[in-house]
Formats: C-alpha cells, sequence, structure tokens
C-alpha cells in the first residue's frame, strides 16, 4: 500500500473510531457499520460511501480482527444503493455565457482566468490545425 494510500485509510478509519466514541460503541459489528453508514448519507455520495465503506472493512480486517465476508446484508444494501444511484449532472456553459464572460467578465478580478483559457484554446486550435493538416498529406 503506498504512503497516500495509507494515510486515507487510516484517516477513514479514525473518522469511524470517533463516531463509535461519540456514539459509545465498543464493539463493530454489522449493525454498527450499517447505522454508520446511515449517518455518512446525510453528508456524502453512495458512490463516496461505499469508498469509505470498502476502507473501513479493510481496517477493521486489520485492527480489530473481524472478518466481514459475513456482513452480507450489509453488502447488498451498499450493492442496491450504487445501482439505484444516480450521478448529479453539472451545469455546463452554453458557448453564448462563455462568450459573455470572455467580453464582460471584470479584467481586474478574471484576466488570469481569460489569459488561460485563450491560451488552452489557441493550443487547441492547433492541434486541431495539425491534425487536419496530417489528415490531409496522407
Amino acid at each position: 500500500m503506498s504512503d497516500d494510500s495509507k494515510e486515507e485509510y487510516e484517516k477513514v478509519y479514525n473518522e469511524f473510531k470517533i463516531w463509535r466514541l461519540q456514539n459509545k460503541i465498543v464493539n463493530t459489528t454489522e449493525d454498527v457499520i450499517f447505522n454508520y453508514i446511515n449517518y455518512l448519507e446525510g453528508s456524502y455520495a453512495i458512490t463516496t460511501i461505499k469508498k469509505k465503506f470498502t476502507i473501513v472493512k479493510t481496517m477493521i480486517k486489520i485492527y480489530e480482527k473481524i472478518d466481514t465476508r459475513n456482513f452480507l446484508q450489509l453488502q447488498a444494501y451498499i450493492n442496491k444503493e450504487i445501482k439505484n444511484y444516480t450521478p448529479k449532472k453539472s451545469s455546463a456553459l452554453t458557448q453564448d455565457d462563455y462568450n459573455n464572460f470572455m467580453a464582460n467578465a471584470d479584467d481586474d478580478q478574471y484576466l488570469d482566468v481569460k489569459v488561460s483559457e485563450n491560451l488552452t484554446n489557441n493550443n487547441n486550435n492547433n492541434n486541431n490545425y495539425n491534425n487536419n493538416n496530417n489528415k490531409n498529406k496522407e
């Protein structure tokens, strides 16, 4: 396990342990983890909860010597929630929104963004130009 992964696993497991302490829970059971997941549902998307669940299961196995493979109801619940999950789509800028921003946004505040966008767009246009030229040569 990489140092970054280990750090993340320890952080997530410590969050679980703190939650357990706050709720005066001593032993880890399937019901306890189920309650923790219900607690997380107020703050996280199910995809994040599944990741945290996987980490907590791994750490429980390491530190508490509990085999969570028998927590079948919990696993079924997570899988069902994942199947029913519909990600929220971010609204995208239209070309008119983009043009309006580039023309009207305050340069004192957004000049760096405008310059970066121009450089990015010019680079993309050059790549498209080069790709089209290469196709014409074939």
